[in-house]
């Protein structure tokens, strides 16, 4: 059994104690030890602690969101569904604030990256931990994996831009669904992503 996130507030951020609860805590698989480690140290080489917007990982729920957001960028897919497995309830789970880069926080564009349908239907099924723009469905359509764009399309509502179809066009079948089902998005303009200048720890 998990130990529940009110018990562990008040622990985990006391460095001396950190080592102990990581090393036995009930129920977290060694690699997600392991992972929490590296990304914590990191973190730790940013002087986390007094950075106006990294301070937040201080907070057990946000290190844990921190870490599911840099499985999915690291394209550490099987551990980020260990993760998944791990942490079941949403209330012991909260993702950096928009203070941090959204390359980061938006989770289901990750996956798209990582080109993990399965990956992407679990979060979908957790909107509180499940982010995504539009940039996932361009991304999808740039790979040519046409069971993400479909599912994209009939589950979400931030659809794609007109790169979505400038990208799509060296894969048929995935330009043909844009053009049928989505051709009110082939002139809409991108969105600008916040760039990776800061925030991005230990890329």
């Amino acid at each position: 059994m998990i130990p529940s996130s009110s018990s562990a507030r008040a622990v985990l951020t006391q460095p001396d104690l950190r080592e102990v609860i990581l090393a036995y805590q009930d129920g977290v698989p060694c690699s997600l030890q392991h992972m929490f480690q590296l990304y914590y140290a990191k973190l730790e080489m940013a002087q986390y602690q007094v950075h106006p917007n990294l301070k937040q990982m201080q907070d057990p729920l946000r290190m844990r969101g921190y870490l599911l957001c840099r499985l999915l960028q690291d394209n550490y897919c099987d551990l980020a569904h260990t993760f998944l497995d791990t942490f079941t309830d949403d209330d012991d789970i909260k993702l950096p604030s928009r203070s941090v880069s959204i390359l980061i926080r938006n989770t289901i564009d990750n996956a798209v990256r990582a080109r993990n349908l399965s990956l992407v239907k679990r979060l979908h099924a957790r909107p509180a931990i499940g982010i995504c723009s539009q940039l996932a469905m361009d991304t999808a359509a740039a790979n040519g994996d046409l069971e993400i764009v479909q599912f994209l399309h009939q589950h979400r509502s931030e659809g794609c831009s007109r790169l979505a179809f400038k990208r799509a066009k060296k894969h048929k079948a995935v330009l043909a669904f844009l053009k049928k089902n989505r051709p009110q998005d082939e002139h809409r303009h991108e969105t600008r992503a916040m760039s990776y200048n800061t925030l991005v720890v230990g890329s």
